[in-house]
């Protein structure tokens, strides 16, 4: 038995693509170049499912084909790539995910949010061999992990929120599983990518290769060049999110005892004391959600951090929340009303417009339908539920987000187009306007997400990031797109636009980014010393 370990890098150049792919042998303590991958991967930062030998990834043709989502299989005993026969699927339009169970591949196939189907390979490489083993109506995304040990039942991972077991036999849902004392939570990737100023404006970016996750910037005006940064909390060992930006301020993270704000343009930080989180009775044993934001309050001329934290019960669809806001003028944590809905995303900190931080909710843990935007008002400290258009398509999946000051709604149609909407005058419902509409593969060539980020200084085009990896600039005329091509700049991102400026960060936790790399005590000794 040999022990390998496959590393595949894609580089998107234009249309095409390029792909490097090496295999490390244990046995010979060394990575070998292997031929390149023939396919387009379907998803970013997705690690190969193992089943017989090989490492299975969704794939599509790297030319125009109506054959898409193909499972390709890299056998590690030979090294070579195949194509592995799929169901003879009545419908072909569904989106798919593989899996392993029971040592067997799977796939998932979602059938447009209708319905869920299972199917399994009882015999590796036969197409014959396919069976569906459970079907979903209405759709629940239930992600099967494993057999229990009499076989009659799967554990299933439910909206990657909870875990359930499953009766084969029965065709239902049969109890909760209860895990005690366990928080979950973790990031979408392992990259991540935001942005920062120099002179004018740029962008701060989070990249990951052998040194860890790093954060790096470029200029606005030219989004030539990304340099990667020394920041407060640089590590080799953890990786930092931006959790938020504000008039040339950015919140960092690096884990629950290590959040500070930081100019970039002074090199100056705060480090924000520790707040424990503070969990409800027993029957709320599982942490599901720990969300920030990041923002300025106007009336008291302070910026606060927003932390979110939602509990969920582990035997019914009951949850509770805890919020606490911390100023930086006060340099403490208080805890305000708990939030009244329920959020619909794991991640993704609060979209700042208006003084207020936004999320898309819910009114009920188990609801996927009604999409509502929830305001926290940092200057009061209060919810508030914010106005939408009047929609005529209600199919779709919903993100907000902030454009040139104003809140936004993305629309995005899966598969057919995505719709931007802008609030011109904020907490005015009739002043919602359809920016855009990008259809594909008309406008953009085929994509999951499309997110704007700002727009052109002409006030022409707009900044859009595809899919986590690529940006384009979207000519609201002409209504086509450019690429945009930065050297240096990672495969896979997350951005945000932050202005420089000179606003001052005070109190024990001021410093400069690499003298805390050089440890806190010594640290805090300095800072004692300045006062």
């Amino acid at each position: 038995m040999y022990v390998k370990v496959l590393k595949l890098f894609q580089l998107f150049v234009g249309d095409d693509t390029n792909s490097v792919v090496k295999v490390y042998s244990l046995k010979n303590d060394s990575w070998n170049t292997v031929p390149d991958c023939p396919y387009n991967l379907c998803y970013p930062c997705s690690f190969g499912t193992l089943a017989s030998g090989a490492l299975h990834w969704l794939v599509n043709p790297k030319v125009k084909s109506d054959r898409t989502n193909l499972i390709l299989a890299f056998d590690l005993a030979v090294e070579e790539y195949r194509l592995v026969p799929q169901p003879d699927f009545y419908d072909k339009n569904s989106s798919m995910d593989v899996g392993v169970l029971g040592g067997c591949l799977t796939i998932l196939c979602n059938h447009n949010r209708d319905r869920l189907d299972a199917w399994v390979m009882k015999e590796y490489g036969v197409q014959e061999s396919w069976t569906k083993l459970y079907s979903v109506q209405p759709f629940e995304y239930m992600f099967p992990v494993a057999y229990s040990k009499c076989g009659e039942e799967v554990l299933l991972e439910k909206n990657s929120k909870r875990l359930v077991w499953y009766d084969l036999k029965n065709n239902k849902r049969v109890k909760n599983v209860k895990i005690r004392g366990m928080i979950f939570f973790r990031r979408a990737s392992n990259w991540c990518y935001k942005p920062l100023e120099e002179d004018i404006e740029s962008w701060i970016g989070a990249r990951e290769d052998k040194r860890g996750c790093y954060l790096c910037s470029t200029d606005f005006d030219s989004l030539d060049r990304a340099i990667e940064l020394d920041h407060p909390l640089k590590t080799p060992h953890l990786g930092t999110e931006i959790l938020g930006s504000c008039n040339g301020l950015l919140c960092l993270y690096n884990g629950e005892e290590d959040v500070v704000l930081w100019n970039p343009s002074t090199r100056k930080y705060k480090k924000l004391p520790v707040t424990i989180m503070e969990f409800p009775h027993d029957g709320f044993c599982v942490c599901q959600f720990v969300i920030y934001g990041f923002g300025y309050d106007e009336k008291s001329d302070d910026y606060k951090v927003v932390r979110l934290v939602q509990f969920y019960a582990d035997d019914n669809d009951l949850w509770e929340s805890e919020v606490k806001v911390y100023s930086l003028k006060n340099d403490s944590w208080n805890r305000v009303r708990d939030c009244p809905y329920y959020l619909r995303y794991k991640r993704g900190y609060g979209m700042l417009a208006s003084g207020a931080l936004h999320w898309v909710v819910n009114p009920k843990a188990e609801s996927d339908k009604t999409n509502l935007i929830l305001a926290f008002d940092l200057g009061v400290e209060e919810y508030r539920l914010v106005p939408q258009p009047d929609f005529v398509d209600k199919d779709f999946h919903m993100n907000v987000g902030v454009l040139g000051g104003c809140l936004t709604i993305q629309c995005n149609h899966f598969k057919v187009n995505l719709d931007v909407w802008v609030m011109k005058e904020y907490g005015v419902k009739e002043s919602w306007m359809k920016l855009f509409s990008v259809m594909q593969p008309e406008t953009i060539r085929s994509f999951d997400y499309v997110r704007p980020v700002a727009y052109s200084n002409s006030g022409g085009e707009v900044l859009l990031e595809k899919d986590l990896k690529k940006l384009v600039w979207y000519d609201l005329n002409k209504k086509r797109v450019r690429n945009v091509r930065i050297l240096g700049a990672p495969d896979t991102f997350e951005l945000d636009i932050c202005w420089g400026s000179l606003v001052p960060l005070s109190g024990n936790g001021e410093g400069n980014a690499k003298k805390q790399q050089a440890g806190e005590k010594k640290k805090n000794k300095k800072n004692r010393k300045k006062r």
